[in-house]
């Protein structure tokens, strides 16, 4: 081997490193936020992107925010809301229900959870 093929080497291992070194040290500071958030789209039958304006409104009328969704960075507003609610909000949109960046790309959420799961 030669000394370039060997540094290009040891400059990709010490990446990974670091890498690796960043993703402990989130998981380690977000103090389960991850795990919970899960929870909530586990227990969750649908989730709607909806306006922050009418996010604001419901949250001023009591509807109660899941308070997962502030310890994001940035975070996010996600309302527990029954079925009827959530489809009837006017712009909201049915987001698919499965990891992906997506579910976190709109800063508020209406979640619908299943019928009788009290919310987590």
């Amino acid at each position: 081997m030669n000394v370039e093929r060997l540094q290009a080497r040891a400059r990709a291992v010490r990446a990974r490193a670091v890498v690796r070194a960043w993703e402990f040290k989130q998981r380690t500071l977000a103090a389960g936020v991850w795990g919970r958030l899960a929870r909530l789209f586990a227990l969750a039958q649908a989730v709607y992107e909806i306006p922050c304006g009418t996010a604001q409104e419901l949250i001023a009328a009591g509807a109660v925010p899941a308070s997962v969704g502030y310890e994001l960075d940035p975070p996010h507003t996600i309302l527990i809301l029954d079925s009827a609610t959530a489809s009837s909000l006017p712009g909201a949109r049915e987001l698919p229900l499965r990891p992906a960046p997506f579910l976190l790309g709109s800063p508020c959420l209406a979640v619908v959870l299943f019928d009788g799961v009290p919310p987590p």
